[in-house]
């Protein structure tokens, strides 16, 4: 063996002779070698295995090692050893092992156990023996051994360990609290962790304790079981461990089972922390199957657990389940002990004189301090009204006692219904248990600051009538003990409740009877029966009375009792004695309703109840005011019926639906009257839903009927129900309460009345128009007449001026006369004045006179006339003017509303009836569809009347119908719609002999022209004659003057000629005044011309409009002098 040198010297450590010194410093430690020198030391070795050999020169101070004594220290064989081997040893052993060296060199030799700790950090058992030789009676070298002692020292610590726990087991009867002390012990020497898990009575697992020297971890492991509590379902573990009955070892806990294990991150994160390296669950069994598990768990000391490991827990286990079993065979003779006590006490406060109430407020009491609770009560449960009356209360003075009324559900619907179930209710903590969990229970619970609970039911016939019940504020797991000590005084109690119960009621129905005999408002007596030799009741004796008998019958009781009723009441009526007879004779109780006239008349509801054989007593009530209201009720539900049943308005009660939300989404009819299928088209609606009957009833009507019903505020409305096609006018209004939610409806079917206002309002918008339209045709004619009157008083007589003067105001009175003709007419039409004036004429000398009347209005537009009669005269017995005034009528409006250079034509055929056809078509403007029959009603007209240019009053039409009507024919028109031109068709009835086979010539009328002169003032207007007068005015006056009849060309003159000043009119053929006025601003010299409106229409709004558009001066025809002449004078922006 070769030595290792150290540092230090002999010199430096003293005198190796002195006995004590330390040897073990300083020296220098060599490799053990085989020589002579060392024989004995190796026979010491050899005496031993796994033993190490060391050998220390006392006078050198040199050491020598085996190699076993360098693997004893952790160290290999080539590492260096410290020149103190102190160095080595765990502190706190240091001194004992100083102590032995010394010991060895004064007395020869040694022996000690003590702790080195390896450069790996961890400590470990030596046991040393040494033995020291002398030279010359001097100490000169110490040999001796060492041996590795872990395991014997784990197992002595095991044994010691096993050794206390049994001590403590055995002078412990609370075996929980022991549990917890001996989870305490086996930290940190057994295990780094420990922890206690035992089974409950409900099968529940709960911790009794968890063990380490670090609180900290403690705390933790705690947070780690409240948030990863173990599962029934693991398939290792606790609940492992409680299923198989087997123990469980891990001997290595690597990282990737805590990854398998762990729930979540956090999870994994907190069982890292914890450091876990080894594990044993151990189960606790008993005789009656598996109680609960140890755990044991290293962590920081790397312990590793083996076999011998798992044997000592599971020698621990069993001592445990020894423990717990005598533990709770001591315990149940206690609670034996106490229980046989508390019921004794009980049965003696039972038995105990004084009332119910202090009779159960004693035993709460008693059962409070036996139980240990905070709050002791009973509760008497009212299955009627679903409440129960807390009058019984004892507290400890923590919690606040149960007093008052309360609904049963404010404890819970699950707990209440499994009391009705006749189930004890058994909570360790309300407020996180399923038959607990409703927020209301939850609140109440946190109201009466209750967590535990146990309640007893108590019946009677069935019935739920008592609970007797344990508050607690802090949670309790209830033993199994408690429930049925708490069963069995409940039920001890139970003769008690009903006992007290049935006096309380016998006392109060006492005291009831005799107050309400002397109070009650209901008239009273018990009455015997007299009878015949027969047996038959003939009469009864007044055997008592209260004093409202007198009151409702006008005899005093003093006076009644001890008479008969005929005496009493003479006159009473015989069919009374009957019915009293019948019931003593089928001896059961019977009501009934008498009138007693000999009592003033009066009314009376009865209720006979037999006593006896003989006896019997009377309870009854005047209800004369009942009847007559009842009569009256009748008589007015008569009268209701009547009025509901004639009345011509709808009427129905209406019952309105609410769906889960509280929406409104149907209504059934509850009733309905007669006129109901009238005014509403529905038919057998009563008992349906508007639904059922109308799909697709409007949700309007719905939400309406719903805010009725809820509200209350009574509602007029009219509305159109699309659905039914009809207007109604109806007033709802609530009928009953709220919660009935039932609607009356009134309503009528106006839809007649809402077509005829809407005729009304077109007939009112047609007047209005009409008039409108009547002022502007005045005006067109005056216009032209003022005019030539100004020309008249400016020129000579003879004058062309004044001679086409004369012809335009010829012409304007001639059409001022027709307008009037023709209002005169409709009016005498309209109100059947006018007499036909037939007589035997031809169809082609009306046509004639017709187209005489026409013609000028047809030429002055340029229109191109055709007619085509039949080549041989027609024979017609009308009357001539009318029929030539109705053909006028349709050709003037062909020339109205045909745009300048249009077509007219007017044809005559004659068809088997005989009837005469008669067509005026044109391509003028069309009519559109939907007025092809209003037109030919009055002062109706296409369009309004500003975009006509030619205007009209709208009677013309009208006035020609009538007048067909009146010949027994018919007209109509026919038109492809706007732009397209139309017909008109004159069907008249010809004399029977007409001869058909006629054939037809037709004439073409030539087109008239108008010329233009360029003037410096334009005047803008589509009646000619008013252009022409006013052209001729200005002329007169020395102004340059041009003339357009339409829009567009008063727009090209004012482009071409540039004109100061623009009179303008504005209802044009094509385009509006208005418009014009807006292209001229547009013109480039536009904004210098002054533009004055010379128009029929003169109302506010026509002026804004005028203004709007740009115009300067509004005028409304006909126009004076000087309000011409102030036209002339304006210049353009001053």
């Amino acid at each position: 063996m070769a030595s290792r040198p150290t540092p230090g010297s002999p010199g430096e450590q003293g005198d190796a002779s002195e006995e004590g010194s330390w040897p073990g410093d300083g020296g220098p430690t060599h490799r053990l070698r085989d020589d002579g020198r060392m024989r004995s030391v190796v026979l010491t070795a050899l005496s031993a295995s796994e033993t190490a050999a060391w050998h220390t020169d006392l006078v050198t101070r040199e050491r020598w090692w085996s190699e076993q004594m360098f693997a004893l220290h952790g160290l290999s064989a080539d590492a260096p050893v410290p020149a103190d081997y102190m160095e080595l040893v765990l502190p706190k052993d240091r001194s004992a092992v100083e102590n032995a060296f010394r010991e060895s060199i004064t007395q020869g030799s040694h022996r000690v156990q003590y702790r080195v700790v390896w450069p790996d950090g961890s400590v470990h058992w030596l046991e040393g023996r040494g033995h020291a030789h002398r030279r010359q009676g001097q100490p000169a070298e110490i040999s001796g051994v060492c041996q590795l002692i872990d395991h014997r020292k784990r197992e002595e610590a095991d044994l010691a360990f096993l050794a206390a726990a049994s001590l403590e087991f055995a002078r412990s009867i609370d075996y929980e609290d022991t549990l917890r002390r001996i989870a305490a012990m086996a930290v940190p020497h057994f295990a780094d962790w420990c922890a206690v898990d035992l089974l409950d009575d409900e099968g529940l697992l709960r911790r009794v304790a968890v063990a380490h020297v670090d609180p900290a971890k403690v705390e933790l492991a705690q947070t780690l079981h409240q948030a990863y509590p173990p599962t029934p379902d693991d398939s290792s573990g606790v609940w492992q461990v409680l299923r198989s009955g087997q123990p469980e070892l891990v001997a290595q806990i690597p990282d990737d089972m805590l990854v398998q294990g762990a729930a979540d991150a956090a999870h994994l994160d907190i069982l890292r922390r914890l450091g876990l390296r080894s594990y044993m669950g151990v189960p606790i069994t008993m005789q009656q199957g598996v109680a609960g598990v140890l755990t044991f768990v290293s962590a920081e000391s790397r312990r590793v657990y083996g076999r011998r490991d798992l044997d000592v827990a599971t020698d621990l286990a069993s001592r445990a389940a020894v423990a717990i079993s005598n533990a709770r065979l001591f315990q149940e003779l206690q609670r034996s002990q106490r229980r046989q006590a508390f019921l004794l006490r009980l049965t003696d406060v039972l038995r105990a004189n004084g009332s119910t109430a202090q009779v159960l407020e004693q035993v709460s009491e008693m059962v409070g301090r036996h139980f240990g609770v905070n709050r002791v009560g009973y509760g008497h449960v009212d299955e009627h009204l679903d409440r129960i009356d807390f009058d019984i209360c004892w507290t400890d003075g923590s919690v606040p006692p149960l007093g008052g009324r309360f609904p049963a559900s404010a404890f819970g619907p699950q707990v209440i219904a499994r009391l009705r179930a006749g189930h004890t209710v058994v909570i360790a903590n309300v407020r996180d248990h399923p038959l607990t969990s409703e927020p209301t229970t939850v609140e109440t619970s946190h109201e009466v600051d209750t967590r535990a609970i146990l309640v007893v039911p108590l019946f009677k016939a069935g019935r739920l009538r008592t609970i007797v019940y344990l508050n607690q504020r802090l949670e309790r797991h209830w033993a199994s003990d408690d429930v049925t000590l708490m069963e069995e005084v409940a039920e001890r109690t139970r003769e008690l409740i009903e006992r007290g119960r049935t006096e309380d009621a016998l006392r109060g129905s006492e005291a009831r009877w005799r107050g309400l005999f002397e109070r009650m408002n209901e008239g009273f007596f018990v009455a015997e029966a007299i009878r015949d030799e027969a047996g038959e009741m003939v009469d009864f004796w007044f055997l008592q009375a209260n004093p409202a008998f007198e009151k409702l019958t006008g005899v005093a009781a003093a006076a009644a009792i001890g008479r008969t009723v005929r005496e009493v009441i003479p006159g009473v009526p015989q069919g009374l004695i009957d019915t009293y007879g019948r019931v003593l004779a089928d001896q059961a109780p019977h009501e009934f309703e008498v009138h007693v006239p000999a009592l003033d008349n009066r009314w009376y509801e009865a209720r006979v109840m037999p006593l006896s054989a003989e006896q019997f007593s009377v309870l009854f009530v005047e209800i004369t005011d009942r009847k007559r209201a009842q009569q009256a009720l009748e008589q007015s539900a008569r009268r209701y019926r009547t009025l509901f049943d004639s009345i011509d308005e709808g009427f129905c009660l209406i019952d309105v639906m609410f769906d889960a939300t509280g929406r409104a989404v149907d209504y059934r009819f509850a009733e309905v009257n007669p006129a109901f299928e009238r005014q509403s088209g529905l038919v057998a609606a009563q008992g349906r839903t508007v639904r059922e009957l109308v799909p697709d009833i409007e949700t309007a009507y719905i939400d309406t009927y719903a805010r009725v019903a809820l509200t209350g505020e009574s509602l007029r409305f009219e509305s159109h129900a699309a659905s039914l096609q009809r207007w109604f006018d109806a007033f709802a209004f609530r009928v009953g309460e709220p919660q009935d939610r039932r609607v009356g409806l009134l309503f009528t079917d106006i839809t007649a009345r809402k077509r005829i206002e809407a005729a009304l309002r077109l007939a009112d918008a047609r007047k209005n128009e009409f008039l409108a339209t009547l002022a502007h045709e005045l005006r067109n004619p005056l216009a032209p007449l003022r005019n030539g009157l100004m020309i008249l008083r400016n020129a000579n007589a003879a004058d062309a001026a004044a001679i086409r003067a004369r012809e335009v105001m010829d012409r304007q009175l001639s059409h001022l006369v027709r307008l009037v003709d023709d209002l005169l007419d409709v009016s005498r039409v309209s109100q059947g004045k006018v007499t036909m004036k037939k007589s035997a004429t031809s169809l082609q000398a009306v046509v004639e006179t017709a187209l005489e009347t026409a013609r000028p209005l047809i030429d002055a537009a340029g229109h191109q006339l055709s007619v085509e009669l039949p080549a041989q005269p027609v024979p017609l017995d009308v009357d001539p003017t009318r029929i030539a005034q109705v053909l006028s009528n349709l050709l003037n409006n062909a020339a109205k509303y045909t745009p300048a250079g249009g077509r007219i034509q007017l044809r005559a055929t004659v068809s088997e009836g005989p009837t005469l056809r008669i067509e005026v078509e044109d391509n003028g403007l069309g009519v559109p569809a939907h007025m092809l029959d209003d037109i030919f009603e009055l002062f109706t007209q296409v369009g309004s009347a500003l975009e006509r240019a030619q205007g009209g009053l709208g009677i013309g039409l009208s006035l020609a119908r009538r007048l067909v009507e009146l010949h027994g024919g018919s007209i109509h028109a026919r038109s492809p719609g706007p732009d397209g031109g139309s017909v008109f068709v004159v069907e008249l009835p010809l004399p029977p002999d007409v001869d058909l086979q006629q054939g037809s010539v037709g004439a073409a009328s030539d087109v008239a022209g108008s010329g233009e002169q360029q003037r410096c003032i334009l005047v803008v207007d589509d009646n000619v004659d008013a252009a022409e007068s006013l052209q001729m005015l200005l002329a007169l006056s020395g102004h340059d003057v041009h003339v357009a009849h339409t829009g567009a060309a008063a727009l090209a003159a004012v482009a071409r000629h540039a004109p100061d000043l623009v009179f303008l009119d504005i209802g044009l053929p094509d385009i509006t005044g208005y418009e014009v006025a807006q292209g001229i601003r547009a013109q480039p010299q536009g904004a210098g011309i002054v533009l004055v409106a010379l128009t029929g229409w003169g109302s506010a709004h026509d002026q804004q409009r005028a203004r709007e558009a740009g115009v300067d001066l509004h005028l409304t025809k006909p126009v004076a002098a000087k309000d011409l002449a102030h036209a002339l004078g304006l210049q353009r922006g001053g």
